[in-house]
Order: C-alpha cells, then sequence, then structure tokens
C-alpha cells in the first residue's frame, strides 16, 4: 500500500467518525490493504453487549459467529486483551501451533470455513468500552507479514481518535433525543441494555413516584409489574431490547402513565453507542380518546382487541361493546383479557386509565 493510498484512508477514517455510515467501506479498505478475507469492527461493554460493523464480504459469516456464541465462548478476545498492547497482534503471536490447532474456534468454526489466521487490535475507550478490530485471512493466504502489520500499527492511533469521536457523537445523539423531546413536553432517559440510565431529561427526573434507580444508577420502576415488564423488554444477551409501551401506576398513588420503550438500533452507528432505547412517559390527559390503529400500533392488539380498547377508553361498557359488536358478553371479555395482558394492566378500571394517558400533550409556548 503507497504512502498516498495510507493517507486516503486516514481520510477515511476520521469521515466515518462523524458518518457512522461510512465504516464499513474503511472495513472494506482495510481488508483489501492487508489481503484479509474481512474485516469486523466492534465494541464490548460493562453490558456484555457485542456492537459491531462488518466489510460485506464477511458480514454473513459474522453473522453466524454471533448466532453461534462464539462471541462469549472464543479465547481470542480475552487473549488480545491480556497483552494490553497499542497496536495490532496475529493469533500467530498470542496462541501456540498446538493451541491453534485444538481450540474449538478454530477447529470447529474458522478452519471448515476455510480460514485460518487472524489479526486484531484493541482500543480501550474512555467510557469503558473497549473497541475491537479485527480481520481474518483464508488459510491459503498464510499468516500476515510483519510489513502488513507495520501498516496496521501506523493507522491504530487513526482508528483510536476516530472511534473516541464516534462515541463521543453517540452520547450526544441520545442526549439531543432526550432533550428535543423535553422541548415537546415529555419526560425521556436514554437507557442501556442492561437498565444503566445514560441521559435523563429534565421532565424524567421529576417522576420519581413513577421510577428510581439502583445499584450502579440502573432504572427500575416502582410498579412491580411495570418493572417485570420493562426488565423483560431490555432483552437477554445478545438479544436486542424490544420495543413496547407499558401501564405503570406512581408510588402511593392512583396515578397513572405508560413508558414508551423505543429500541435503538440497525445503523452503522449503534456501534459505538451505549443507548439501547429511549424511555418516553405520557401521562393522562383530557383529549380525546386513541384510535384502534395507535392502540394495535403501541400493544401488539389485534384488530378486535384494539377496537374494544378504544370503546373502553371511550367509557362504553362490556355490555354496550357486545350489542354494538353483534357478539356476546363472553366473547368481549375473551378479548378484554387478552387486551389485559397484553398491555400489563390487571384489572379494567386501570386499563381505561391507562389509555386515557397516550394522548401527547402539547408543545409548551414559548
Amino acid at each position: 500500500m503507497s504512502g498516498a493510498d495510507v493517507r486516503l484512508l486516514e481520510q477515511q477514517i476520521y469521515e466515518a467518525a462523524v458518518v457512522p455510515e461510512k465504516w464499513a467501506g474503511v472495513l472494506t479498505t482495510l481488508s483489501g490493504a492487508a489481503r484479509s478475507f474481512g474485516t469486523i469492527l466492534l465494541t464490548a461493554g460493562h453490558d456484555r453487549q457485542v456492537r459491531s460493523v462488518a466489510s460485506p464480504r464477511i458480514e454473513a459469516l459474522w453473522r453466524e459467529w454471533i448466532a453461534e456464541r462464539w462471541t462469549e465462548r472464543s479465547q481470542r478476545a480475552p487473549r488480545l486483551l491480556a497483552q494490553d498492547r497499542a497496536g495490532w497482534l496475529r493469533d500467530i503471536d498470542m496462541f501456540s501451533h498446538d493451541e491453534i490447532e485444538a481450540l474449538p474456534e478454530y477447529r470447529e468454526f474458522l478452519a471448515p470455513r476455510g480460514l485460518k489466521w487472524g489479526a486484531a487490535a484493541a482500543i480501550p475507550m474512555p467510557t469503558g468500552d473497549t473497541v475491537i478490530v479485527s480481520m481474518e485471512r483464508l488459510a491459503a493466504e498464510g499468516p500476515f507479514d510483519g510489513q502488513t502489520i507495520a501498516m496496521l500499527d501506523s493507522l491504530y492511533g487513526h482508528l483510536a481518535r476516530a472511534s473516541m469521536i464516534s462515541g463521543i457523537l453517540a452520547a450526544e445523539r441520545a442526549r439531543t433525543a432526550v432533550e428535543t423531546l423535553a422541548a415537546i413536553g415529555l419526560p425521556a432517559a436514554a437507557i442501556t441494555h442492561d437498565g444503566m440510565v445514560r441521559v435523563t431529561n429534565t421532565l424524567f427526573d421529576r417522576e420519581t413516584r413513577l421510577w428510581h434507580t439502583r445499584g450502579g444508577d440502573r432504572i427500575s420502576l416502582h410498579d412491580r409489574r411495570a418493572d417485570r415488564l420493562f426488565h423483560e423488554s431490555l432483552g437477554g444477551v445478545p438479544g436486542p431490547a424490544a420495543g413496547r409501551s407499558i401501564a405503570l401506576q406512581g408510588l402511593g398513588t392512583d396515578e397513572r402513565a405508560v413508558l414508551h420503550l423505543i429500541p435503538i438500533r440497525g445503523s452503522a452507528q449503534d456501534v459505538f453507542s451505549q443507548t439501547a432505547l429511549i424511555a418516553v412517559l405520557t401521562r393522562a390527559s383530557a383529549r380525546p380518546v386513541p384510535a384502534p390503529p395507535l392502540l394495535r400500533a403501541l400493544f401488539d392488539l389485534a384488530p378486535a382487541e384494539a377496537e374494544i380498547a378504544s370503546d373502553l377508553a371511550a367509557g362504553i361498557s362490556v355490555a354496550e361493546i357486545a350489542v354494538r359488536r353483534r357478539s356476546t358478553v363472553q366473547t368481549v371479555r375473551s378479548h378484554l383479557k387478552s387486551i389485559m395482558h397484553k398491555t400489563g394492566c390487571g384489572r379494567q378500571p386501570e386499563l381505561v386509565r391507562m389509555l386515557a394517558s397516550l394522548s401527547i400533550p402539547a408543545a409548551p409556548a414559548s
């Protein structure tokens, strides 16, 4: 790789720092320069979630690696991190020949796919996350040579600075999101995969009758049933957080609200973001009852369930709904039972109060 090519790659790395969608292109160029099959950039932190982007050629294999849980089983990342080196290391620098032949990740995953030679670099981040850039070579290509490692080492500092910039910008995007929601009167917080609060707006901070924090600034809801649904929505490792709306009751009060969970995923910018979801609170208002399409979207209700829920919110009784739908009271109550389960409400009055909290308030006057 010529000096001009290296400088061009450096420029591309810094462009990707502010335009995350360009990381895949950078990794493709990096793969070509090192004669590798593909390159992966990933971050892992205290929440044990792996966030990543890969060059297109290796993306399918990387998804298989994650699906088969090799990110948890492999010895490669622990061995790399144990070296504590500000630069690139080859697998043959960290493992003996016998280890490479015997370790399950090589024998069961890499070798059957024609891969054998790896090289990687670990970059510690101020947030406590670690960024790892890892590349693979086909067995027929032979191990990475010293000249290639020297070229990669010359890029290490640029990758480290770009990663730090990307992390800062990701945190700022989360902060901007919750502050924008405050501007239209909505309490909101950015939350990690394990429930840790990253940032809140002042409106969310005031809702202490609805939520509190426990060890490590992890959020909990005073309403135990809602808290269980909330933590189920965060998702297990390595699964993503799930979007949903959860009805909850305030501590020592009859007030009701709904916590809407909005997942943050599906973009290269997620690699550097610790935010799993944005949580938004809405409260009861005097506005019209929510329409069935909104209820279907928020709570995954069937069409008949959404219509019944909307009628209940309008103050129509179960018996009246049965007449209007030319159905039986028993059928309506069966639908109501399903609605209760999906919304997390325990009683019909609680459901009605929760449905009244779904209207979005008007923006405050400027």
